[in-house]
């Protein structure tokens, strides 16, 4: 009898409409000084020869598995991937980013002399030009190991304090974790529909931290995420408001909604995104001024400004913050108009 040996960790690839990106991602991980894993393709029913290409790397390399389903989503992609992930750990990949060869063995390797839970590393965020920047990572190792700790770690993660210029100090994305397959199997955690709620990432990474006993932040960052810049400021939600509003409540809801300090940090969470997305309104190329005036007006003429106002330590805010709070409080649209011209956020 064959014994067969149990992949260290499981490697999620949802793919949708990337054939120009694919190769690069997969070789990075067939280039990863740790060998025993097991990449799961996911081809969330793509248009282009994304699903030729991964049936290609599966009949090259055993440790590879294709999984062909009806378009669904991000979302669902990644947890049709945890539906047949037999790794010890697992973790997630975007089919147009790419890793450095040591992650994954680095992560195991403190995790298992650990016994952690979930590790966290950063974020590099590179554009088409080659450009990179390291959007988040830990200044240090940082160990969590009791519910308090790790509280305070959920909490960074959705926002900083009110009075800190950062937004966030961890990065929300689960591209840049390692998880415990058994963990996430044993209470049945699982993505949210990013059409439904928008940051499904952030909501996973928050329901698995509820189940956590130790969580390790490592000051080193393996992850590059691709970004390509026209698209950003070309493409804009016309429900992206709506979109928002509809998170803040799910995330007030689903932790702790009597506690004030999560709300506080899901108000910075939402007052943060909207001042994003105004910046990105007035950025884009596809609107006229008369719809980009419109449009955030529309914004800043909700009623949630009002809630906000009442509820949130205004008198906290950095002051670049605070002057663009109370702009859209007061609906000063033509002033928005003038800080995002002089300004890149």
């Amino acid at each position: 009898m064959t014994n067969i040996i149990q992949p260290k960790v499981s490697i999620v690839i949802p793919v949708y409409n990337v054939e120009r990106y694919i190769d690069r991602c997969i070789q990075s991980v067939l280039n990863q000084t740790l060998q025993n894993f097991e990449i799961i393709l996911v081809d969330d029913g793509s248009p282009d020869n994304c699903p030729e290409i991964c049936d290609k790397y599966a009949n090259s390399d055993s440790r590879i598995k294709v999984v062909h389903k009806a378009n669904a989503g991000l979302g669902m992609a990644c947890n049709s991937g945890i539906e047949n992930a037999t790794g010890e750990y697992i973790a997630f990949l975007d089919s147009d980013d790419w890793i450095d060869p040591e992650m994954y063995l680095t992560m195991c390797s403190i995790a298992d002399s650990q016994n952690a839970d979930i590790v966290f590393t950063g974020l590099r965020r590179i554009n088409e030009k080659g450009e990179s920047y390291i959007m988040s990572q830990s200044n240090q190792k940082k160990i969590h190991q009791n519910s308090s700790e790790i509280q305070s770690l959920a909490l960074d993660m959705i926002a900083s304090k009110p009075d800190i210029k950062i937004e966030r100090r961890i990065a929300m994305s689960a591209k840049v974790v390692l998880y415990r397959t058994d963990l996430i199997q044993k209470y049945n955690i699982r993505f949210v529909s990013e059409r439904q709620f928008m940051s499904e990432d952030l909501i996973f990474n928050l329901d698995y931290l509820r189940h956590s006993s130790l969580a390790i932040e490592l000051p080193m960052t393996f992850y590059n995420y691709f970004v390509n810049e026209s698209s950003l400021t070309n493409n804009i939600r016309k429900d992206r408001f709506d979109k928002y509003i509809i998170l803040r409540e799910e995330l007030i809801n689903r932790y702790f909604p009597a506690e004030l300090l999560w709300r506080e940090r899901i108000n910075r969470f939402f007052i943060g995104y909207v001042r994003q997305a105004i910046g990105a309104i007035f950025k884009s190329n596809k609107l006229t001024e008369f719809e980009k005036y419109h449009w955030v007006k529309d914004i800043c003429h909700n009623p949630i400004w009002k809630q906000l106002r009442k509820e949130y330590p205004v008198t906290k805010m950095p002051i670049a913050h605070r002057v663009i709070f109370s702009l859209i409080c007061r609906e000063y649209i033509l002033l928005l108009r003038m800080i995002f011209s002089l300004t890149r956020n």
